[in-house]
């Protein structure tokens, strides 16, 4: 089996204390691509410190072990924001 990165990644805030990205808001990614025009504000430390996730989903690997149930559920660094990254 071949695993290529070509998922579509949603990044959803699910609950938030920050300025930059509030509740409710999504964030779209196309590959390695931001998709600007479908997606809220980004906060580049959270979307960073996130990433070994959102690789995952654009793999289209839902592991366990990583914590996948129905997609990631991940904080930022500062646990001001809750995501939930799916594909």
């Amino acid at each position: 089996m071949k695993l290529e990165p070509g998922k579509k990644v949603k990044i959803e805030v699910l609950a938030s204390q920050c300025d930059i990205m509030k509740t409710g808001d999504v964030v779209w990614l196309d590959g390695a691509r931001l998709d600007q025009e479908n997606s809220s504000s980004v906060c580049v430390t959270a979307l960073c410190s996130i990433y070994p996730w959102i690789m995952g989903a654009r793999f289209g690997v839902e592991s366990e072990k990583l914590g996948w149930h129905d997609g990631y559920r991940v904080c930022c660094p500062d646990k001001l924001v809750d995501f939930k990254i799916s594909f």
